[in-house]
C-alpha cells in the first residue's frame, strides 16, 4: 500500500496563467506591466525561448530604457507541477531566488513566489530571512550578506548629494 502525500503541490498554489515579457523589453516597460498586474516577478523570453526571471527589485537602479536583459544573472529555477510546496521552499533557499516556474512537460505554466509557498506550507521558520531585519521579501545575497530591499538600501553610503546636502 502507497503512502498519500497531504501535503499540495506547486500546481494548486501556482498563479497562472504567468504574464512574460520579451528579454529585450524597455525596464519601464517591465515595470509598469508588473504594477498594473500587481506581480513582482516577471518570465523573460528571447523569441520563444524562456531566459529568466527578473523581480522588480532587480529592475530599480537599471535605467528605464535598458534591456530587462540586463540585469539577468541566471537562468530560471523551474520546478515540474508535480512537486511539493516544500520542495519549492527548499528549492528557494537553496538557489536564493524569490520565486519558481512551475513546468508541464518542460513548458512553463505558471510561478509560485517564497511567499506563495511559505504560506502554504504553513511555514514560519524558514532560514531564508534578511539577516537584518529577518523579512523574507526580495531577499537577496551581495556583500553586505542576505538582506532585503529595504535593508540594502540602508546599508549603502550616502550619495554625494546627501553629504552636500542636495535639493529637495
Amino acid at each position: 500500500m502507497h503512502a498519500i502525500s497531504l501535503e499540495p503541490t506547486v500546481e494548486s498554489i501556482m498563479t497562472s496563467p504567468i504574464q512574460g515579457v520579451g528579454a529585450d523589453t524597455p525596464v519601464v516597460d517591465a515595470l509598469l506591466l508588473c504594477e498594473s498586474r500587481g506581480i513582482h516577478h516577471v518570465p523573460l523570453y528571447d523569441g520563444t525561448h524562456l531566459v529568466g526571471v527578473v523581480c522588480t527589485c532587480d529592475l530599480e537602479d537599471v535605467a528605464l530604457d535598458a534591456p530587462v536583459r540586463s540585469v539577468l544573472h541566471r537562468p530560471p529555477v523551474v520546478l515540474d507541477v508535480a512537486a511539493l510546496v516544500s520542495d519549492a521552499v527548499e528549492c528557494m533557499n537553496d538557489q536564493i531566488v524569490g520565486s519558481v516556474l512551475v513546468t508541464r512537460c518542460g513548458d512553463p505554466v505558471g510561478i509560485v513566489t517564497r511567499e506563495d509557498a511559505l504560506a502554504a506550507a504553513n511555514d514560519d521558520t524558514a532560514s531564508f530571512r534578511c539577516e537584518t531585519c529577518g523579512g523574507r521579501t526580495h531577499v537577496k545575497h551581495g556583500a553586505r550578506g542576505l538582506l532585503c530591499v529595504d535593508c540594502r538600501g540602508r546599508s549603502l553610503p550616502p550619495s554625494a548629494d546627501d553629504e552636500l546636502g542636495g535639493s529637495e
